[in-house]
């Protein structure tokens, strides 16, 4: 497999495809918040804190380029910059 079918392939695992990082990070997936609630302890209103915490930094009027790191699908930032 080439470096890209790698990413892909990595991706549709654990990316928007399968919903399973995604529906993790938004606590909106029936597997996302069966991770939220078995390996973090987090029910929906902690997995709401924490994202409002991790979005927090991030000035309501920034119109810049921001970089996730790790780089992420972009599910809690994407919707700060529609």
């Amino acid at each position: 497999m080439t470096r890209k079918q790698l990413i892909q392939s990595a991706y549709r695992l654990t990316g928007s495809y399968s919903g399973f990082y995604d529906g993790m990070m938004t606590y909106s997936t029936l597997s996302g918040k069966a991770i939220c609630r078995i390996v973090w302890n987090m029910d929906g209103e902690k997995n709401y804190r924490y994202v409002e915490e991790a979005l927090k930094g991030i000035p309501e009027d920034f119109s810049g380029s921001l970089l996730e790191v790790p780089v992420g699908t972009g599910v809690l930032t994407m919707p700060v910059y529609k």
